[in-house]
């Protein structure tokens, strides 16, 4: 479970890696006719403007892992693939996630669904396929992820730090899209990834904080699309290989992952179904 916690605090900044301002209008891709004469810091302004605007929005996910690491001098191998659908409610604070990730090591393969339920109120749920059974996790868990969800929301701060970086993106445009891609190379991205972890490290051990700064980055591309008519972010994809270090041992996780944005504001309240509430088991009394 820490490391599943560590893992998705890590993922966090990658998600608010957003635009950067800058003076140049997007260079056409090929094909495109209906061309725009606004600025990356123009399309950059409405963008923003257009998120404090949200409610709700799906976004459908797919993961793409390869993870290599050693255990007792041996090298393994595991594959995972992820495919998650994903309603999340601002005001309050609220989702549902529900897909499959499947998995394959030493030629067994494994696939488990995913179910998650998380409302300020109730608290975070997570359905265990293997017991058939709802578990609800720590409080503090809840309290640190809706915070994270929260910060997403007002990216002033990690936005101000990308200044510095604008040389590192390019500007394009399609017909109906702004088609804004980060090349950083490994250092610039760690750094990126340091800075704007903020709140995630004050939650974190000692260890876990440690096991972050050890972190490192390779090929790192993100891509973030935007609609040329409403500014909705339609589209996010990451292209990265992250390593790390624990207890000594080098990880290598190559992630390729696709977020596709739909349904903006028209997502229905989300809320933990009674039965749910009801069978659910105390995390930290499992195995106890």
């Amino acid at each position: 479970m820490k490391m599943k916690k560590w893992l998705y605090r890590a993922s966090l900044p990658a998600a608010i890696f957003v635009l950067a301002a800058c003076s140049s209008t997007g260079e056409p891709t090929d094909g495109t006719v209906d061309t725009s004469d606004l600025t990356l810091e123009e399309v950059y302004n409405k963008a923003i403007e257009r998120q404090t605007e949200l409610k709700s929005v799906t976004a459908n996910v797919t993961a793409d892992q390869n993870i290599l690491f050693d255990v007792d001098g041996e090298t393994m191998e595991v594959l995972s693939k992820t495919e998650m659908k994903m309603d999340t409610q601002m005001e309050p604070l609220a989702f549902f996630a529900d897909g499959t990730v499947a998995m394959e090591s030493n030629g067994e393969s494994m696939d488990m669904p995913l179910q998650m339920y998380m409302t300020a109120t109730d608290g975070f749920f997570v359905h265990d396929g293997a017991a058939n059974t709802w578990m609800k996790l720590p409080a503090e868990m809840t309290d640190e992820m809706l915070a994270q969800i929260g910060t997403q929301g007002d990216a002033s701060q990690q936005l101000k730090q990308l200044k510095e970086y604008i040389s590192d993106f390019t500007f394009e445009q399609s017909d109906t899209e702004y088609i804004l891609t980060l090349n950083a190379d490994g250092e610039k991205f760690n750094e990126l990834v340091l800075a704007n972890a903020g709140s995630a490290l004050e939650g974190l051990s000692m260890d876990e904080q440690q096991m972050l700064e050890t972190m490192s980055f390779e090929d790192a591309v993100y891509t973030l699309t935007i609609d040329k008519e409403t500014f909705d972010t339609t589209k996010v994809d990451m292209d990265f290989v992250m390593k790390m270090e624990m207890e000594g041992q080098v990880s290598t996780i190559d992630t390729t992952s696709s977020s596709v944005f739909s349904n903006f504001n028209a997502v229905e309240p989300i809320s933990v179904p009674k039965e749910v509430i009801e069978q659910a088991v105390d995390a930290q009394e499992i195995g106890n």
